[in-house]
This record gives C-alpha cells, structure tokens and sequence, in this order.
C-alpha cells in the first residue's frame, strides 16, 4: 500500500568523490519467496547494489515513500523501531509537520532524547538514540515496539478515533444480507438460547468456510463483504471473525 522511489544512491570515497548506482543496479523483486509469494503478490523488495565499495566509504541512499490512496483512513500514522538487533552505531531522526495538521510525535525507550522547536508554523521534533549494544533477536521474545526505542507519529487523538475510522469502512462489510439471515435461520433450526445459536453458526462457519490467507491492496487491512465471503467458501482472519 506504499509507493517507495530510490532518489539518489551512490558510493561516497573519503575524498569526497560520488560514485552513483547506475538503474540496472536498483532492483525490486517479490519479498516473498515460494509458495508464501501467492498471497502476498504486492510485497516488494528493494535491493540496491554499490559500486566500487572499500573500506572508508559511505553507502549513502535517499528514498521517497508515498502512501497508496487513502481509501480506508484519511489521517497520518507512522511509526520507527530501532531495535538492538539491528546493530545501529546512532541514530539522528528529524520529523517536520505544519502546526495545522495536528501530528502528535512520541519518543520512547532507553537513551532517547527528543528536542521539540517550533519555527512559524512548523513543529520540529530532533530525536537522537543512543543504541545500546547489539544483541541477536531471542525466541518467543515480545515485540521490539514493547522494549526497545521507537518513534511513533500520529493525527489520531485516541485509539477510539482511530477504531471508528476503521470501522467506517469496515463495519459495512459485516451486513447480514437475506441469504446469510436465510442460512443462519437453517442453522439454528430447534437450537434455543443466543449462546448456543452463536455456537451453531459459528460451528457451521469453521466447517465450511476456508481459512485462505491473501492479502492485497488494501484488503490487508479492511475484510471482504460477508456475502462474498458466502459465496466464495473462504477468507482470511479478518473474513472469518465477523
């Protein structure tokens, strides 16, 4: 759901001398490999490969990253994790946003300073962390969003505000059309109490509904219309559950 476009990239010598990748050297492939690939189809790559690189010089890459249409939430959210299996030496992240537009910025984790300043309309936020040393990922280990520093940006005032934003789009999705009210009334035929109706229907669903995991456009985050869903005989996690 993100266009990403590699601007500039090139070799800096210690003399000061800029060797540019050429275009065959930017190269965008399918994250996914095997079968996982089916049904992640738009799941990207981006491989850049350096020329003439030795001992001394400095990868430099500069990239432009635009989100897709924005036809399930209509505000900014972004968020940065700097974790320690990421061997970072430092980490400098400035973040820029009109007043207007309300972006809410948050700092958190050990040896993380934020610097706010506020020039005419613009709120500046200088985020500098101090990485700790590395250490490799460990199994079953919480999120890095839990532990370590991370840099989150919002125009969201509350979880709430955002909820009812996804469930704008994605509560339609959820109507009970007359052939699912027909089905449900076949299920639950001679079954008495909400709870065990609910348990029948959801008995029904996990015996015939496949669980198929495709996620595109923006389907990886808003479900499919139940009656698709119907008809179809499968969805994802988020198809299943309503």
């Amino acid at each position: 759901m993100q266009v990403l476009d590699t601007v500039a990239a090139y070799t800096e010598k210690p003399d000061g001398r800029r060797i540019p990748v050429e275009p065959k050297g930017i190269l965008t492939q399918d994250a996914s490999p095997g079968q996982q690939a089916t049904y992640i189809r738009d799941l990207k790559q981006r491989t850049v490969i350096f020329p003439d690189v030795a001992v001394g010089d400095t990868l430099v890459m500069t990239h432009r990253r635009d989100m897709a249409p924005r036809t399930i939430f209509h505000q900014f959210t972004e968020h940065r994790e700097f974790p320690r299996s990421g061997a970072f030496t430092s980490v400098k992240m400035t973040v820029e946003a009109p007043l207007a537009m309300g972006v809410r910025v948050k700092a958190l984790g050990k040896d993380v300073a934020d610097t706010v300043t506020q020039v005419g309309g613009t709120e500046r936020h200088s985020i500098t962390i101090t990485p700790q040393s590395y250490a490799p990922e460990e199994a079953g280990a919480v999120s890095p969003l839990d532990r370590d520093p991370v840099v989150v940006m919002s125009t969201y005032r509350s979880y709430g505000e955002l909820g009812s934003a996804y469930g704008q789009t994605a509560s339609p999705k959820a109507a009970v059309t007359p052939n699912i009210a027909a089905l449900a009334d076949t299920i639950t035929k001679g079954v008495t109490g909400k709870r065990a109706q609910a348990s029948a229907i959801d008995a029904w669903m996990k015996k015939n509904i496949r669980y198929v995991a495709v996620f595109l456009g923006s389907g990886r985050v808003i479900p499919n219309d139940a009656s698709t869903v119907l008809k179809n005989k499968f969805g994802d996690c988020k198809d299943r559950r309503r």
